[in-house]
């Protein structure tokens, strides 16, 4: 089997073969036909290619950089390797820590390994990783590079962070950009101030000042705030559907569109600079309401998708191809060529799938090669110059080798945080008090108590009305920049000083005679609380803010 792998890599035209089967494989030839595999057998393929391919990369090389000339040479092992990876992340059909270092360090195999990695449990063996990883060790560095699905995601973050801490110390210190824009403008005036920066100023400071639309500037420090402030409104104008530069699938996942040449001679230009912005945002760590489609955040990874993550994009046609590939009778009964005809803004226009398309029926002797190609077109053709430009932009900030640790789920975690219920306890250790409040005053109190007990989705608006975003950052809320501050306020928004603000609570004094909401300034994470008098009034004015939005201010 690793002598065709290898033979495979040399001989072009059997690796073409090889390459359309494998891209055009679906869910039904491997769980009901199993074809080319089972799952059991994909399991004892990969647990072997795990630690193949393992002994590869520690071979010894002239410099620590350097990849071993066998891990080159068997470059299709480590493919069928992370294919099999990929399919699993779907499926789950391998045991638990089944492709972790761990899990290897438990085999027969593992005196092979003990000199590197001699540890009793996953806890251990990720912490002598880093350890070995810090010490520039090349081994923990081939892994990151070649094999980083066997490293857990929380120790491939930490290593991600650090990388990026390390970066910014070469450019924030010396680099500052200042940029002024009008709130009804985001875009346009972004765009014209900072499409010229070099990607050393890109990582370097850069400060906003907003324009309100009186045309008055408004007052306040940037501390990282209204630069956040900027990227959040930026994506939520360009992420719309119907700005016209990015589509949405059914279950509103966004990608490129296909036709936003409609909006402008210069879509591709501001697609680079798009990418450059969410480059940015993860750069400092910024979280963004947006969900990407996987297919394309697979792609911004440089991996290649094909009739599976089509599935994701457009289910009937995927339906569709998948019943063309397993039709048993005469497909030429099907009448279907080589070309494609789409609509586009209500005209027809075909578009031939290869050379001399529209002439070359569908045969059972040419299907595959059809799906394919039909699959090939929809994913990766039709929106090229658009995902190109978005991914230039985007590794202008970012290292393509720094995100190549992740896999495309493990990447919009980074991008938009935890999918999960937010844990309140670590939110309060790492909460900031100004105005008079502290964490034990009697509002704070009744605070928490309220929080403790929202539904679900009311703790998700609730995050999303303090922060702008309804999911917690990826390991907790220290993660947070800015903290979250709650801050006491008075309804006539007096400026009495915090001590006589904390006696005018703790006397229970009248100050919500004007029925004030709480509000937030979403872009130092800041919740402004008046110091209601009572629990119900709290909680009553506190859920009608969060739900329906109408306590946002702008600082």
């Amino acid at each position: 089997m690793l002598h065709c792998i290898y033979v495979s890599d040399r001989t072009k035209s059997s690796q073409y073969i090889l390459s359309i089967l494998g891209r055009t494989l679906d869910d039904t030839d491997i769980f009901k036909h199993n074809t080319p595999f089972s799952p059991d057998d994909l399991v004892q393929i990969s647990g072997f290619l795990n630690l193949f391919y393992f002994s590869l990369i520690q071979q010894p090389t002239a410099t620590p950089t350097e990849i071993p000339p066998a891990a080159l040479s068997f470059k299709s092992a480590r493919s069928l390797l992370l294919q099999i990876y990929d399919l699993d992340l779907q499926h789950s059909f391998c045991p638990p820590n089944h492709w972790l270092l761990v899990s290897m360090m438990s085999s027969r195999v593992k005196s092979i390994f003990s000199s590197i990695f001699q540890t009793k449990n996953e806890a251990s063996t990720a912490s002598l990783f880093l350890t070995k990883l810090n010490q520039g060790d090349p081994v923990p560095l081939r892994i990151l590079q070649l094999m980083s699905h066997t490293v857990p995601f929380d120790v491939r973050l930490k290593v991600f962070r650090d990388w990026i801490s390390t970066d910014k110390v070469a450019f924030q210190s010396t680099h500052s950009k200042s940029i002024t824009v009008r709130r009804n403008r985001v875009l346009l005036d972004g765009y014209q101030q900072l499409c010229t920066l070099s990607a050393s100023a890109w990582k370097g400071s850069i400060r906003v000042s907003f324009v309100n639309e009186l045309g008055m500037e408004e007052a306040g420090i940037d501390r990282g705030g209204p630069f956040k402030d900027f990227i959040t409104l930026l994506t939520n104008e360009v992420f719309e559907p119907d700005f016209g530069l990015f589509a949405a699938t059914k279950h509103n996942s966004v990608y490129p569109s296909p036709n936003s040449a409609l909006q402008g001679r210069y879509h591709i230009e501001l697609f680079e600079f798009i990418g450059k912005v969410i480059g940015k945002a993860v750069y400092e760590g910024i979280l963004l309401d947006v969900q990407f489609a996987k297919f394309f955040l697979a792609k911004l990874l440089g991996r290649n998708v094909f009739l599976q993550e089509l599935q994701e994009l457009d289910e009937e046609l995927w339906k569709s191809l998948t019943f063309i590939k397993h039709y048993e009778g005469d497909a030429e009964h099907l009448g279907l060529v080589f070309e494609i005809d789409e609509d586009i803004l209500g005209k027809v226009q075909s578009h031939e799938l290869k050379y001399r398309g529209k002439h070359t029926t569908v045969t059972n002797e040419n299907k595959i090669e059809y799906v394919y190609l039909l699959a090939d077109y929809k994913l990766n053709q039709r929106a090229k110059e658009q995902t190109h430009a978005f991914i230039r932009g985007f590794r202008t900030i970012v290292s393509e080798n720094w995100i190549k640790l992740f896999t495309p789920p493990e990447l919009q975690r980074v991008l938009s945080g935890e999918d999960k219920e937010f844990d309140i306890l670590d939110l309060r250790r790492h909460t900031e008090y100004q105005g008079g409040y502290f964490d034990q005053h009697p509002v704070i109190r009744s605070f928490w108590q309220i929080i403790e007990k929202l539904s679900l989705d009311e703790k998700k608006a609730f995050l999303k009305f303090v922060t702008g975003c309804p999911k917690p950052p990826l390991g907790g809320f220290s993660y947070l920049q800015p903290p979250f501050t709650i801050r006491m306020v008075s309804p006539d928004e007096s400026r009495a000083s915090d001590n006589l603000n904390v006696i005018k609570s703790f006397l229970k004094m009248s100050m919500n005679k004007s029925g004030r909401l709480p509000t937030s300034s979403t872009c130092f994470n800041l919740l402004k609380l008046p110091a209601y008098t009572n629990k119900s009034v709290l909680k009553e004015k506190l859920c009608y803010a969060i739900n329906s939005g109408t306590g946002f201010e702008l600082s």
